[in-house]
């Protein structure tokens, strides 16, 4: 009998350990899914929020394309309204930049020195300003632009500066000759 009291009393204590394991298992598992719900939903609310960073974006590059075609358009139609051709087939953007080019007068450099520009013509030494070396960027990238080839924009520079002066600014606006 005593055997059989311990044994009832064992059988008992198992019953309430299993049943309160099951408790703690469930409720583990409860706060885990609640857990889980939470994180989720903050989850997609970051991918909501991801979402509408990335729609905006799209609509801003959409809109940065926009306004780089309109500069475009607005860029061929300021070249094209300007450009002219010259008596050897090369056009040429807006003649200010060739007249600035014409014009140019000897000018010394920093410390004295002075920007040279290729042999004697006409029995006169040219002497180019730095300025004038940005007018003939300018008038070399505006020509690519407009879509002349690299040797006659070469050609056309070198009338008026010499080929020492005329190679880097067509290196820079075409890149390094192959």
């Amino acid at each position: 009998m005593i055997v059989e009291a311990v044994e009832q009393a064992a059988e008992k204590i198992i019953v309430e350990a299993e049943d309160e394991a099951r408790r703690y298992v469930g409720e583990a598992k409860r706060r885990a899914d609640e857990d889980a719900r939470a994180r989720a939903g903050e989850v997609d609310s970051l991918i909501e929020a991801l979402d509408g960073c990335a729609v905006r974006l799209r609509e801003e590059m959409n809109g940065l394309i926009d306004v780089l075609g309109e500069i475009r358009a607005g860029l061929a139609e300021a070249i094209d309204s300007t450009s002219q051709e010259d008596s050897s087939g090369v056009r040429v953007s807006d003649t200010s930049f060739r007249g600035r080019l014409r014009e140019v007068k000897a000018v010394s450099g920093p410390e004295g020195e002075s920007f040279t520009s290729g042999p004697e013509r006409d029995g006169d030494a040219r002497r180019v300003d730095a300025t004038s070396l940005d007018a003939a960027r300018l008038l070399a990238t505006q020509m690519a632009m407009a879509g002349t080839a690299r040797e006659k924009v070469q050609a056309c520079l070198e009338r008026e500066i010499s080929r020492d002066e005329a190679t880097p600014i067509i290196e820079a606006v075409f890149g390094p000759e192959a």
